[in-house]
C-alpha cells in the first residue's frame, strides 16, 4: 500500500512539473509574441519611412523569419530585415541595453576614403575632445565632439563656461570644428553654442505629419527644441553676430549633423571640409517593455531657411579630412582662417 501511494505521489509530481513547463512555455511565447508585434506596431505608426512599404507583406516576412524562436538574439535577422526594408540606417533595437538589431546599407559615393578605424576612434570619444581656444588675436576656435548621455544641464554649463572664458579675449570670428563629432547628446551641444547661433529660428525637424515637426530656436539666450529648454544661464554675451567657419567631415554624424544644420542659412557663415556621414534624421526612444527599446528615424533635419536634409550636409568648399587638427597639414582650417580674414 505504501509503495502504491509513493508511486501515485511521484506520478502526480511529474504531471505537475509537466504542467508548469507547459504553462511557463506558453507565457514565454505569449510575452515574446506581444513584444514582436509591439515592435512592428511602433515601426508602422512612427517610422519616417512607413509610407514606403507594404505592411501586410513586411509583417508576414518578419514573423516568418522569427518563427518559433523565443530569444531576441535568435530573431536578430528578422529585426534587421525590418530595418532594412524600411531603409532606416539610423535606427536600432535594444534589448537589455544591448543593440540587437540595426541596418547598414553600405558606403555611399561620398564616403570615398572612409576609414572604419577612424570612425570607431571618433565614436569612442577618447582621442578627440572638446577644445576652445584663440587662434590669433581675433579668431576663436571650438572643437565640438560628440556628447554622451548624462546630466544635460551640468554638461552644457561646463561647455558654456569654457567658451565664455575665451570670449574675454573678444574674438571677432569663430571656427566651429565638427569634423570629429560622432553624434550623441544634442542638448548640451546646442545650448553651449547659443552665442554663436544668435537669437531666432535655428531650424528644426520635418516629419511625415505636421504634428511630427519640431522647431529649434534661440529665445532670450536659451536654446529650445520645441517647448523644451535646459535654461542654462549665459555667462557671456556676444556684442554682435560673429562670422563663423564651420568645418565638417564624413565622420560628422547624427546630432553632429544636426548642429551643422543649425548653422546652414545663417548670415556670415561658410562651410569647409567634406560631406557629412548622412544620418540626418531624428531618432525617437520608445520603450516596448521593461527590457526592450526602439530608436528609429522619425523625421529629417531642416535648416532655418526650410531646406530639408535627407542625405548629408554639404560644404561650400571641399577639403580632405585631417587626422591631426590644428597641425601644419590642416589645409581645411587654413582655408577657413583665410576666409574669416577676408
Amino acid at each position: 500500500m505504501k509503495a502504491a501511494n509513493k508511486t501515485i505521489r511521484l506520478l502526480l509530481s511529474a504531471c505537475l512539473c509537466f504542467l508548469i513547463l507547459i504553462i511557463g512555455s506558453a507565457q514565454k511565447d505569449d510575452t515574446f509574441s506581444r513584444r514582436l508585434n509591439s515592435i512592428l506596431d511602433h515601426a508602422q505608426s512612427a517610422s519616417l519611412y512607413r509610407q514606403n512599404v507594404d505592411w501586410n507583406q513586411l509583417r508576414n516576412e518578419v514573423l516568418e523569419r522569427a518563427g518559433n524562436r523565443a530569444s531576441m538574439e535568435d530573431i536578430q535577422p528578422a529585426l534587421n530585415h525590418l530595418l532594412e526594408v524600411l531603409g532606416d540606417e539610423h535606427g536600432k533595437i535594444f534589448f537589455q541595453q544591448n543593440v540587437v538589431a540595426y541596418y547598414f546599407g553600405g558606403l555611399k559615393d561620398h564616403h570615398k576614403g572612409f576609414d572604419v578605424n577612424m570612425y570607431n576612434v571618433i565614436q569612442s570619444g577618447q582621442k578627440y575632445n572638446f577644445e576652445v581656444k584663440m587662434l590669433g588675436p581675433e579668431t576663436g576656435y571650438v572643437r565640438l565632439c560628440g556628447m554622451p548621455m548624462g546630466d544635460n544641464y551640468k554638461m552644457a554649463e561646463e561647455l558654456v563656461r569654457k567658451i565664455c572664458y575665451v570670449q574675454v579675449d573678444l574674438p571677432q570670428n569663430w571656427v566651429l570644428d565638427l569634423r570629429y563629432n560622432g553624434g550623441g547628446n544634442l542638448f548640451p551641444m546646442a545650448e553651449a553654442l547659443v552665442p554663436l547661433l544668435g537669437e531666432g529660428p535655428a531650424g528644426g525637424t520635418d516629419g511625415i505629419l505636421d504634428a511630427e515637426d519640431a522647431v529649434w530656436k534661440v529665445n532670450d539666450e536659451m536654446f529650445y527644441y520645441g517647448d523644451f529648454t535646459l535654461a542654462v544661464p549665459k555667462m557671456c554675451l556676444f556684442s554682435r553676430l560673429p562670422k563663423i567657419a564651420v568645418l565638417t567631415s564624413m565622420y560628422t554624424t547624427s546630432s553632429g549633423e544636426a548642429i551643422a544644420v543649425m548653422f546652414k542659412g545663417r548670415n556670415h557663415t561658410r562651410f569647409f571640409g567634406q560631406k557629412t556621414l548622412g544620418m540626418t534624421t531624428v531618432t525617437d526612444w520608445h520603450p516596448i517593455d521593461k527590457n526592450t527599446t526602439m530608436s528609429i528615424s522619425v523625421s529629417y533635419y531642416k535648416d532655418r531657411k526650410g531646406k530639408v536634409y535627407t542625405e548629408y550636409i554639404e560644404p561650400d568648399e571641399y577639403f580632405p579630412f585631417e587626422e591631426n587638427p590644428l597641425s601644419e597639414n590642416d589645409q581645411c582650417l587654413k582655408r577657413a582662417m583665410a576666409w574669416l580674414k577676408e
